[in-house]
């Protein structure tokens, strides 16, 4: 059994049973990772509210295996949403990144860019971000000459000046790649095309 820390973002957290909560963390050190949390069901929540979905945490934790123990953690990072528009935006990368990252597989370049994109909630970063998935995930077509500027170090300066009608449809692009390689919708997706985004 080992013991570490590493720093984590929670991408999912939903009940398993009456006092048992399984959370997905993207961790820095180790990938993917699922832990569960008992004592949701209790009066008191040990947890109180730390493992809520788009946190950025360090944890502690004891390893055995492919098998995680949390024994420890600090809240390193809590964005509140601004507005529903922004919530639904953190729902898509987050429920994307959980279908296309496979379990225990560790990147921390593309761990750095869920932080940066999650810091950063706009239209604009989650192009940017899912540009970073696509690619990691391998299943990058490298004739998209519009995901391929996304990936390059100028990639702000690309889209910048992108009208919010473009942004839409960049986004609607990289959402087709994404649910052609898994063979599912991103749900949130879905309830976020229903709403206007002003935001670039």
């Amino acid at each position: 059994m080992v013991h570490c820390k590493t720093k984590a973002i929670v991408i999912d957290n939903k009940p398993v049973s009456a006092n048992k909560n399984r959370v997905v963390l993207f961790t820095e050190n180790f990938g993917k990772i699922n832990v569960f949390l008992t004592g949701y069901g209790k009066a008191v929540n040990h947890w109180a509210g730390a493992f809520d979905a788009a946190n950025i945490l360090e944890i502690s934790c004891r390893k055995k295996g492919s098998f995680y123990t949390v024994t420890g953690w600090d809240i390193l990072c809590f964005y509140p949403d601004k507005n529903l528009a922004e919530f639904l935006l953190k729902q898509v990368m987050l429920e994307a990144t959980n279908e296309v990252l496979p379990l225990n597989e560790r990147n921390k370049n593309l761990f750095r860019w869920l932080e940066w994109a999650l810091k950063n909630v706009s239209m604009k970063g989650i192009c940017v971000y899912f540009a970073r998935l696509i690619y990691n995930g391998g299943f990058f077509n490298f004739s998209n000459e519009v995901l391929k500027k996304l990936l390059t170090g100028d990639f702000m300066r690309f889209i910048k000046d992108e009208s919010p009608d473009n942004l839409r449809a960049m986004l609607n692009q990289e959402i087709g790649v994404i649910e052609d390689f898994t063979g599912q919708p991103v749900k949130s997706y879905e309830m976020f095309g229903k709403k206007p985004w002003t935001s670039a």
